[in-house]
């Protein structure tokens, strides 16, 4: 199986990233919080231990500004050293019991991707709120954490 946890953007705030991305069909504008793993323990209990380690933390101001590059790839950079940490503390809390995808490079650099193309003008400084994390497996939403209510939200009634 093939897990990760995110941010989602949704709302008014996707639908500006949209139109900045390279991709308009099907373009779902998030941040990468855990990266691709494998887990070797059952999702109930790897859930439980996503949960405990976000109920300590309240919800996370972010800028989006300026943009990137991998390569091809243009991206929109994220500016927050408290997002940082908090992925941290995401990936480390499951280090024991998943199997992460190999890397491309030794530091995180938290994004959103836009897509292949020529670079575009550098996005304006953009505040944002990290409000919840998204866990998906398999391609689709496994569960929606509030970060306001140390909560799993329905995902029934989520865009």
């Amino acid at each position: 199986m093939n897990h990760h946890i995110e941010y989602s953007f949704v709302g008014y705030q996707a639908d500006q990233l949209k139109s900045w991305s390279f991709n308009k069909f099907g373009y779902r504008p998030h941040i990468t919080l855990v990266p691709p793993f494998s887990i070797r323990i059952s999702d109930e209990i790897l859930k439980k231990r996503i949960f405990e380690a976000a109920s300590r933390q309240a919800p996370i101001p972010f800028l989006l500004e300026g943009r990137g590059s991998f390569g091809t790839i243009q991206f929109i950079p994220v500016v927050s050293e408290e997002l940082g940490y908090f992925a941290d503390t995401l990936e480390s809390s499951l280090s024991s019991d998943v199997s992460f995808v190999k890397k491309l490079g030794d530091q995180r650099i938290l994004h959103v991707t836009l897509g292949r193309g020529k670079p575009k003008d550098q996005f304006p400084q953009t505040q944002f709120l990290a409000d919840a994390i998204t866990g998906r497996r398999n391609g689709e939403k496994w569960f929606v954490y509030d970060l306001h209510t140390h909560s799993e939200r329905s995902i029934s009634n989520l865009w």
